[in-house]
């Protein structure tokens, strides 16, 4: 049983434009994830999602470069 200090979360910005209301749904209730959102100009927690953002588009580029047929 995970409670609400535990269970995984989805950090987004303050623009509701960046997820879907029924993927959020489904996350809520299939998975117990919580959809929380930055705090607005505090660019610490932004910079938490830009950061990860760029480990991910390295990952690909390394991916597509390394194994470009696949």
């Amino acid at each position: 049983m995970t409670t609400k200090k535990n269970s995984p979360c989805l950090l987004s910005d303050n623009g509701s434009c960046y997820i879907a209301s029924s993927l959020k749904q489904y996350l809520c209730k299939e998975y117990n994830i919580r959809h929380i959102h930055g705090k607005p100009l505090h660019p610490q927690t932004q910079g938490k999602i830009e950061r990860y953002h760029r480990s991910m588009k390295n990952a690909i580029k390394l991916n597509h470069y390394f194994c470009p047929s696949e």
